[in-house]
């Protein structure tokens, strides 16, 4: 029966080749991209499975209520330092704890001025208990036993030792020597644990005053605890634990009160929520969610299509389920050969989309996405491993069924007598179906192309605002431990330099650090900090509303300047008042003085809201220096940066960029661009699909009526009245599209606009294009087929029928 079944099938798509081709397309261009999707996941879930106890492993995640926003609280990835020990001793079911946290620094041998940056963690002896992290050289139960122990990647052991062995000898990091007592073996998978080399934990007991272990007030931001279950354990068990904890060692506290603390499985970190504090970059669940909505909706459009194509036809296999039921077909055989035409299209189709993915997965890596949560890479070897084929053959058997389920159901109800005597038992009902699927797939991909637009409006509008602060014209130059005021001496003997200033950090790059700020006796309120240069303020041409800006000496530890929302958040509502008032701020031994009142500017990113921001005035802080060129001279100003960096002797390759590009590369700008990508994409292939099946249709619709063009031709009909005749249908059901579609756009695309504090407007002008632009594409898509009919010599079109 299997073997009939296959045979037909085969005939069926033969013998219907261009029907059979726009299936194949369309189903394949959207199978790449849930296969794509499918891919992407499945390798998400894969992210620390590798390691033995992987079911056992659990990080520790602690939330936070501010005083200064009693009604927010916050999730960190971080622990108090204590919070191991004291679960070893109070909670019998944690078999291990490790602790982990995070090292960065620059390291060479004694006396070289060649230096590496290597990034990893501090970490326990017990770490290697724990992960599955395995040593080629060795022995895992001492190598971070000892203070200033160093495990290293193969990778830094090869960089700084080439084939030799590494053990024992001393490498610098700083002015510190450490021992090489290890050497990390390649991980088989990947881990939200990431590092290239491993420092031992007791290290920071004997680091100088600014890097040893922190007390509990200080110590929650920067450890990462990690414990082991005992095997039949269930996390629930903790919570009893964590609350004694909780109330006996870390209640209460004055700058932010332990809310909860709570446990996550290793593997579900992945694809999870965002928290504060991260130990590295992992891949949002919302980001999957977005993304597996996006390719349902393109699968569901091809199926979509599929459905609509086959059911046109249905008038043309009328007879051939008649004679099938005449000569004693079961439904359920009907249903079986429908089916199996189905199944063997989207596999043809699969053939496609694999063909497709080679040049997809490349092009997803290099989505901004994926520069961000380096877990999110598709490497191509996964097109090597038999499982996946073995899922991606699932799949398309049951996108086959998905397809195939209600032509398979609407063909298997036809009456045989009808059929052969002639009646129209399914005429009038396909007729409307098929208009059903074409409205309702034009209003889909009216849909999409609208929000691409406003995606890409919203995008540009954002790009081009007014950020509060001047940015063209300014080379940002990382100092990596350059001294700014070295640096600024150089740069300012070029003519071709205006001005240089420096900051902490860089304004529009999603960079943010806090401070708690109180005037007299008043509630704490959290703020973004800053810490600038005298210029800093001119430089950026941020606008003065009250007092001065930052220009003596006296100015630095002891002057701070406030944006208008700061001001507005510490309850001043005039600029003036606020001049000479006297703060508190939380880790700052002196209490400064507010000596001026700026307009707000974006410290964030495109499209976020304005920042409560206090400046610091504190050179020695400086991590970047902001060079503003004359206009034109910019060449010149390059040439003498490099020229100043070669000079000074920096370890360090130059680092710097044009304040404008960083802005537009930002991570909430690549974000946007990213969106704007996949959403541009989605629009593509509604449209496609949309137009292959309006082109099927069209097709089956000419060649149906054949005999009444025929006969409209011999009395008397032009080919143009004919091809308006069999195009009206088409235009009509597009109106009807653009009457439903539209007004949805509009309301959705209103929804998330509303978000920004910048928008954009939604022009009626930009409907009316789009609409036009469809119009004309329908019009030539099926114009194409009518004309075609309405150009047919009637003479043989009767002879044939």
């Amino acid at each position: 029966m299997l073997r009939n079944y296959l045979v037909v099938a085969v005939r069926n798509l033969l013998k219907n080749k261009i029907l059979s081709m726009i299936n194949v397309l369309g189903l394949g261009a959207s199978l790449s991209i849930c296969l794509l999707i499918i891919l992407f996941v499945s390798y998400q879930k894969t992210s620390d499975a590798w390691h033995k106890k992987a079911d056992r492993i659990y990080l520790t995640i602690s939330d936070y209520r501010s005083p200064a926003h009693p009604d927010r609280v916050r999730s960190y990835a971080t622990t108090p330092v204590s919070l191991a020990s004291l679960l070893q001793d109070v909670c019998p079911d944690v078999e291990l704890t490790t602790r982990v946290r995070r090292f960065r620094g620059s390291m060479g041998f004694l006396g070289s001025q060649s230096q590496i940056k290597v990034s990893g963690l501090y970490a326990e002896p017990s770490f290697f208990e724990v992960f599955d992290f395995a040593l080629v050289e060795g022995n895992p139960a001492t190598a971070l036993s000892e203070p200033n122990s160093i495990v290293l990647s193969q990778n830094q052991s090869v960089a700084f030792f080439g084939d030799s062995s590494p053990l024992n000898q001393t490498v610098m990091i700083g002015q510190t020597p450490y021992k090489v007592t290890g050497v990390l073996a390649d991980q088989p998978g990947a881990s939200y644990v990431r590092f290239q080399i491993l420092v031992s934990f007791e290290t920071l007991k004997f680091a100088p005053p600014d890097g040893s272990i922190p007390q509990w007030s200080d110590g929650m931001n920067d450890t990462y605890t990690f414990l082991v279950l005992r095997e039949g354990t269930h996390p629930t068990v903790l919570e009893r634990y964590f609350t004694q904890i909780i109330q006996d060692h870390y209640y209460p506290s004055t700058d932010r009160e332990m809310e909860r603390v709570s446990v996550q499985l290793l593997t579900d970190l992945n694809l999870s929520v965002m928290r504060v504090n991260q130990l590295s970059w992992m891949v949002p669940g919302m980001a999957v969610y977005f993304v597996s909505v996006l390719a349902a909706i393109i699968l569901i459009g091809a199926c979509y299509n599929y459905t609509n194509l086959i059911v046109a036809r249905a008038m043309a296999r009328a007879h051939e389920v008649a004679i099938r039921k005449v000569v004693g077909a079961y439904r359920r055989q009907i249903i079986g050969q429908i089916l199996m035409e189905s199944i063997l299209t989207v596999l043809l189709a699969t053939f496609f989309a694999m063909w497709l993915l080679v040049w997809l997965i490349p092009a997803f890596n290099e989505m901004y996405f994926t520069s961000l949560f380096p877990l999110a890479r598709i490497k191509l070897d996964v097109l090597k491993d038999l499982t996946v084929y073995l899922t991606v053959l699932g799949f398309s058997v049951g996108v086959g069924i998905l397809a195939g389920t209600y032509p398979a159901l609407h063909l298997s109800r036809f009456v045989p007598v009808l059929i052969l005597k002639g009646g129209s038992f399914t005429k009038d009902r396909a007729k409307s179906f098929n208009r059903m699927f074409v409205v309702g797939q034009f209003g889909m991909s009216l849909f999409f192309v609208l929000s691409t637009l406003f995606v890409y409006q919203q995008f540009r509008y954002l790009v081009s605002s007014d950020y509060g602060f001047d940015h063209e014209n300014i080379v940002n130059v990382r100092l990596q431990g350059v001294g700014y005021d070295v640096f600024r001496q150089a740069m300012e003997q070029s003519p071709s330099v205006e001005l240089i200033s420096g900051s902490s950090q860089l304004l529009m790059q999603g960079e943010r650090s806090e401070r708690s700020v109180t005037i007299g006796r008043g509630d704490p309120k959290q703020v973004s900090e800053l810490s600038v240069d005298y210029n800093f303020v001119s430089n950026l041409k941020l606008k003065l509303l009250a007092g001065r800006y930052f220009n003596r000496p006296s100015d630095i530890h002891r002057s701070v300047l406030l944006n208008r929302t700061a001001t507005r958040l510490l309850g001043l509502e005039n600029e003036e008042q606020a001049i000479g008032q006297i703060l508190n701020v939380s880790g700052k031994n002196t209490k400064p003085t507010i000596v001026g009142i700026l307009e707000d500017f974006q410290t964030q990113g495109i499209g976020m809201d304005i920042d409560p921001v206090i400046l610091f005035c504190e050179p020695a802080r400086l991590q970047w220096a902001n060079v503003r060129v004359l206009p034109g001279h910019m060449p010149e100003a390059v040439a003498h940066l490099e020229q100043v960096w070669a000079e000074l002797r920096s370890p360090w390759k130059v680092e710097y960029d044009l304040f404008t590009t960083q802005i537009r590369k930002g991570m909430f700008a690549g974000i946007y661009s990213d969106v704007l990508h996949i959403i541009t994409l989605i629009s593509v292939f509604g449209v496609l699909l949309a137009l292959l099946g309006m082109l099927g249709i069209a097709m089956h619709v000419t060649e149906m009526q054949v005999k009444a063009v025929a006969i409209r031709k011999v009395l008397g009909a032009s080919s143009w009245q004919i091809a308006v005749l069999l195009s009206k249908d088409f235009l009509l059901m597009l109106v009807v599209a653009v009457l439903l579609a539209a007004p949805v756009a509009w309301f959705a695309n209103h929804l998330w606009l509303n978000e920004f504090p910048l928008r954009t407007t939604m022009s009626p002008w930009l409907f009316g294009g789009v609409v036009a632009v469809m119009a004309a594409v329908v019009l030539t898509v099926v114009g194409s087929q009518t004309l075609r009919a309405a150009n047919s010599d009637p003479v043989k079109a009767l002879k044939r029928l």
